[in-house]
């Protein structure tokens, strides 16, 4: 199994300022792809970074796809719209989807022994 470490699957960069507020802002730029703060990235910049990564991949092979929640969250925004701030908000540490042949997004449950 080849591993492949690709700076696109980095987390998406919301501000370079700090913000009292980061919640609310962030849950603004699922309602609002286009929406950008000071030096940060767009839903709809960071949605098309990923996307990137996902289409450069052989989809006759099972491949994974390891990468931050934020990003995450985007690429199944883009199979699925209805995919967004609470689905990232109520995402678990580690969570896990799969996108199918058909393109049609799954969450699988994982369990964890606490």
């Amino acid at each position: 199994m080849d591993v492949i470490t690709d700076s696109r699957l980095n987390e998406r960069q919301l501000s370079d300022i700090s913000l009292n507020n980061w919640l609310n802002e962030l849950k603004y730029t699922y309602e609002d792809f286009d929406y950008r703060l000071h030096n940060g990235e767009s839903s709809s910049e960071a949605q098309k970074r990923i996307l990137s990564v996902y289409d450069s991949i052989n989809h006759s092979h099972n491949s994974l796809i390891v990468t931050h929640g934020y990003i995450m969250i985007l690429l199944l925004n883009h199979f699925n719209r209805e995919i967004g701030f609470e689905e990232w908000i109520s995402l678990k540490d580690p969570d896990l989807n799969s996108i199918d042949e058909h393109n049609n997004d799954k969450h699988i449950n994982i369990l964890v022994n606490e």
